[in-house]
């Protein structure tokens, strides 16, 4: 995209899109001529400002060759923004090398907008993809962050994986003894909050004796391995006592999980004694 000078005054494109991207990149519009307008308008140059950085960088807003930056991260950065223009939109792809790396967005010059979290893990060779724009009319001038999300080949929320029949025989939670459960792997959004919902039809096979199912949560893309996040409690279980069967679900909300971040969710299984029998069980992961 060319700079504002050779801009100002130009018709907008007449493909809806392209004129959205034009809005997107800090760009004010006639609406009545369909016109860019010849104002103070931040520079928006042909060219990718791109650098490293490994400890903290304030990035000079005002500097030449425009809005775009993409910042290799070879440690765990702090990041923040300098000398704006309002309205001012800055997008910056922080790729992440070497190792997992923790950008965090520096709070004296940004504010997050929408309830997204102020730093995110990015695994290794995936990128943070933000956005910022300049709100000069806040009550204390700061630029917003508009957009942030992470590249992953793990599946991002919502997911959903259903399991037919298992059977389990541990006294503690565990994975079926027989047959199969549902699991779910999914990048924690922006908010780092999402909703478990969970159903089965379960029945235990002798008098008097307890048949249950709750969700555990770990790190990693690895199901059934990755340390503990959510541990398989009681408190979340769906449960029957005795051979009279039910079919039943729940919600739960998962909160406090760090944004971009691959977690691996499975269903556990457990019976008091003997043999507790499971089907039809559903598990889906969604933010919240």
């Amino acid at each position: 995209m060319a700079d504002r000078a050779s801009l100002s005054g130009l018709l907008l494109p007449t493909d809806p899109a392209d004129a959205a991207e034009a809005v997107r990149a800090g760009y004010l519009l006639d609406l009545a001529t369909g016109r860019i307008l010849p104002a103070r308008l931040p520079l928006v140059g042909s060219g990718i400002r791109t650098g490293s950085v490994a400890a903290s960088l304030v990035s000079d807003a005002s500097a030449a060759g425009g809005n775009f930056i993409n910042l290799t991260c070879t440690g765990n950065p702090t990041f923040g923004l300098s000398n704006p223009t309002d309205h001012q939109v800055i997008a910056v792809h922080f790729l992440a090398s070497g190792a997992n790396r923790t950008v965090t967005l520096d709070p004296a010059s940004i504010v997050p907008a929408g309830g997204r979290a102020m730093s995110y893990v990015v695994p290794q060779n995936e990128v943070l993809i933000a956005e910022f724009r300049y709100i000069g009319t806040r009550g204390t001038a700061r630029w917003a962050l508009t957009r942030a999300e992470v590249t992953s080949a793990a599946s991002s929320v919502p997911v959903q994986n259903e399991a037919a029949t298992a059977t389990s025989t541990s006294a503690s939670y565990a994975a079926p003894t027989t047959g199969a459960a549902p699991s779910a792997v999914f990048v924690a959004p922006p908010s780092g909050i999402v909703r478990l919902d969970y159903s089965g039809a379960l029945v235990h096979g002798t008098a008097g004796q307890t048949a249950a199912m709750t969700p555990e949560i770990r790190l990693g893309n690895v199901v059934g391995s990755g340390t503990v996040f959510w541990a398989a409690t009681d408190s979340y279980r769906l449960s029957v006592k005795g051979t009279n069967d039910i079919e039943a679900g729940r919600s739960s909300l998962i909160s406090s999980l760090v944004p971009g971040t691959t977690y691996n969710a499975r269903m556990l299984l457990m019976a008091t004694a003997a043999t507790a029998y499971f089907a039809r069980m559903r598990l889906a992961v969604s933010p919240a």
